[in-house]
């Protein structure tokens, strides 16, 4: 992909922006004058979310970004925590749906639409939207030209409006906690109830510093979870967090036996099978948890300040909770079949919803049904493999590209006909893939913070966006 340069943008003016309009306005016209018609993915759609008027032009550009409406008529991505965007996705790169974006873009800029917003924390959900799109368009190298060129002109306004959006590293520190709203609205249980597992909770200690809740990071300085705050390019921090059934000496004793146990991996049994070397296995005699300990995956928000620096903020975009509810042993059997044995697990997530958020409804944190799907791309971190776009497709292969939410959580911690392990062997900040277990340790909320920011500055989207905001 050609470098994105930081210089003063061609704006190509609307009729709309000639008359200084900006906001409340009807359909907008594509560059041509001509009123704008569906496109092969679908109708221009409309929404509220940013402002009651689905025609202010930050609910429209939201709108064009975002939400995928299919040719049956079918709507995705309406308040979804994540665009629904693949790798090889044409959504934002056909020629009708291009133009519309990019006459958005110069609308939004040539009139200052970034002041018709002032809450900050519509600015800051405004702004995190914008940087996902930006992201995705700068790191796909295309082969077509054509494609670069689209990228690059979108990219290059979408930049622009990032800075100009940015709050000041005061207002950043002065938006709201929403778990600590989510939990103060108790809308949720505090505790897990063995006896009701389809109910979710939220523990008001979740995040205390010094609660039964211990953050866990890596000696090292090495992130925790590095495949979510990668696939997620670096704009999210993540925790990962645990709590042994008897609280928080108990799990730090645990971690510390954990480090402790001299050859937590072993060679493979030769009978094992399959191709290659033989891979080393994590040891079956690895001090396990006991049933009831709970583990818990924060994503938080990260922005970009006025200043141009990435600044943690104490918006939680998504929480996932594992409740181990049984860790079977060893005994009877075979070593080469212990990987393959599962523990019983509940599984709860909640996300970030957007309308939500904004009226004060339990923080913005919806709880995940048991049959809502989303995107098998987000869901399994790009690990199938799968770059096409399902929602450009039709029938079994778009049904292909979702997945049940709360059923996906055993393709990655253990489940039946996957390997993986029970208890400990199923936490993939311990398991790293035939390497050597890390130390886990009692760390910081701004430690994992910090080392999501060093990640995102090695990107090279990063250095892209940094340009124009400068």
């Amino acid at each position: 992909m050609q470098k994105l340069l930081p210089h003063r943008l061609g704006i190509g003016l609307t009729s709309l922006a000639l008359f200084g309009f900006c906001g409340s306005a009807p359909d907008l016209p594509s560059p041509t004058g001509e009123a704008p018609k569906p496109d092969a993915f679908g109708k221009l759609p409309k929404v509220a979310i940013y402002d009651r008027d689905p025609h202010h032009i930050w609910n429209r550009l939201y709108a064009a970004l975002y939400v995928r409406t299919t040719k049956d008529g079918q709507v995705y991505g309406n308040d979804e925590l994540d665009p629904f965007l693949w790798p090889d996705s044409k959504y934002l790169l056909t020629e009708l749906r291009y133009q519309q974006v990019l006459a958005l873009l110069d609308e939004f800029q040539a009139t200052n639409c970034a002041k018709l917003i002032r809450d900050p924390l519509k600015k800051a959900m405004f702004q995190r939207d914008l940087w996902a799109i930006f992201d995705w368009l700068a790191d796909y190298d295309p082969e077509h030209q054509k494609e670069k060129r689209h990228r690059r002109e979108l990219g290059k306004r979408l930049g622009r409006i990032i800075g100009q959006v940015a709050l000041s590293a005061e207002e950043i520190r002065g938006l709201p906690d929403n778990y600590a709203v989510a939990v103060g609205s108790k809308t949720f249980p505090p505790k897990h109830d063995p006896s009701d597992p389809k109910k979710p909770f939220l523990p008001p200690e979740l995040l205390a510093t010094d609660g039964p809740w211990v953050l866990l990071g890596v000696r090292g300085g090495l992130l925790a979870a590095p495949f979510h705050v990668q696939f997620f390019g670096g704009r999210s921090a993540f925790f990962v967090l645990m709590k042994l059934p008897q609280g928080r000496k108990a799990t730090l004793d645990y971690l510390q036996k954990l480090r402790s146990f001299p050859n937590p991996l072993m060679p493979r049994p030769a009978d094992r099978g399959g191709p290659g070397p033989p891979l080393p296995i994590l040891n079956p005699d690895l001090p396990q948890f006991p049933v009831g300990t709970q583990v818990a995956l924060v994503r938080e928000m990260m922005l970009i300040d006025n200043q141009g620096t990435i600044t943690p903020t104490r918006l939680i975009e998504a929480i996932q909770f594992r409740v181990f509810r049984d860790i079977p042993g060893k005994e009877n059997v075979p070593l080469e079949r212990f990987d393959f044995l599962y523990s019983r697990q509940d599984f709860y997530e909640f996300q970030l919803r957007r309308k939500d958020l904004f009226s004060e409804r339990a923080g913005g944190l919806h709880p995940v049904g048991s049959q809502e799907e989303e995107s098998a791309y987000h869901l399994f971190l790009g690990s199938l493999q799968v770059t096409s776009d399902p929602l450009e497709s039709a029938g079994s292969e778009r049904s292909s590209g979702m997945a049940v939410i709360l059923k996906s959580c055993t393709h990655c911690h253990g489940g039946p006909h996957v390997s993986g392990g029970p208890g400990i062997h199923s936490l993939r900040s311990y398991r790293r893939d035939f390497s050597q277990p890390p130390d886990l340790v009692d760390v910081s909320r701004q430690w994992e913070e910090e080392a999501a920011v060093r990640s995102k500055r090695q990107h090279y989207s990063w250095g892209l966006l940094q340009g124009l905001l400068e």
